[in-house]
């Protein structure tokens, strides 16, 4: 499967002032240092009106998975935060 195509399989979860939750296919880099297709992309064009689009977790691209996107600088922050804490981290299924 091409990468603009896994690109077309991202979904949007939720949505709201803070947040942004994708679904990312497997085969999709959820960042991208050069140009070309990424989930980090993906949400730049899906919510062009947010402050910023930064993943509170990176994942390999061959696992599919739901990536939280924070939508603000203060909700980048805050994530931050509770990641220092022990009170948000990343969970594993199957």
């Amino acid at each position: 499967m091409n990468r603009a195509s896994l690109e077309d399989r991202v979904r949007v979860l939720y949505k709201d002032e803070a947040l942004l939750v994708l679904s990312k296919p497997a085969g999709l880099e959820t960042t991208r240092p050069t140009k070309g297709p990424c989930l980090v992309r993906v949400a730049k064009r899906l919510d062009r009106r947010a402050e910023l689009s930064h993943p509170t977790s990176r994942l390999d691209s061959l696992v599919s998975s739901i990536v939280i996107i924070a939508r603000t600088r203060a909700a980048n922050q805050a994530i931050r935060e509770a990641r220092e804490a022990g009170k948000y981290q990343r969970l594993y299924l199957g």
